[in-house]
């Protein structure tokens, strides 16, 4: 028995590894169907480069932008004004720094002893603002300007809603506690008791 292998041959029906060539008449049509779609060809082309080339610069602009209104909030934040916050809304609306500079707005606002001004500011803000990382601590600050006002209704209900928001956030024990407190001042003590005792055994750790 022989090791000798036989080369391959130039027959493609006798050597099956060997892919047929195309004949004469097959390239010229290839050729001919390129030709005739040459444009097409260069439009497709130019075409997707020109949307790779949008999506990219599109994304850079956009984080640019953000990067602008981070740093003009941060401009408001130092100067502490009323007006200096409004730009920011103004300039660069539904941001989250827009959402941020209408957090610090209500906040002066208080300090300032405007609370209808800050309730006002805030009411915005929860409207608009859904989605921003701090909503849940708007609608907190929202609850406690109605409950220093004495209005325990609303109180209630934002306090409630900072909790459905963010059901284990930073902000919902606080707004346990507050309700505990409007229970308290109603003279519903086992109410409070229960609500104090929630922050314990649903937050647990909570300085």
């Amino acid at each position: 028995m022989s090791d000798r292998t036989d080369p391959p041959t130039d027959n493609p029906a006798e050597n099956p590894d060997v892919p047929e060539a195309l004949s004469a008449s097959d390239a010229a049509n290839v050729m001919d169907t390129l030709d005739r779609n040459r444009n097409k060809i260069i439009i497709g082309v130019a075409a997707i480069a020109i949307l790779v080339c949008a999506v990219l610069v599109s994304a850079q602009l956009k984080k640019q932008k953000h990067i602008d209104a981070a740093q003009a909030y941060s401009t408001a934040l130092e100067k502490s004004e009323i007006a200096a916050f409004d730009g920011v809304v103004v300039d660069f609306p539904g941001s989250i720094a827009a959402g941020n500079a209408l957090l610090s707005k209500a906040k002066l606002l208080s300090d300032q002893g405007k609370p209808e001004d800050a309730r006002a500011t805030l009411e915005t803000f929860v409207s608009d603002f859904a989605q921003h990382p701090r909503f849940a601590q708007g609608l907190y600050a929202l609850g406690n300007l109605y409950h220093v006002s004495g209005d325990a209704v609303k109180a209630e209900d934002y306090y409630n809603q900072t909790i459905a928001a963010q059901e284990d956030g930073e902000m919902t024990p606080l707004a346990r506690i507050r309700l505990g407190d409007l229970d308290l001042e109603k003279g519903d003590k086992e109410a409070a008791e229960k609500h104090y005792e929630n922050v314990f055994t649903l937050h647990p750790g909570t300085p």
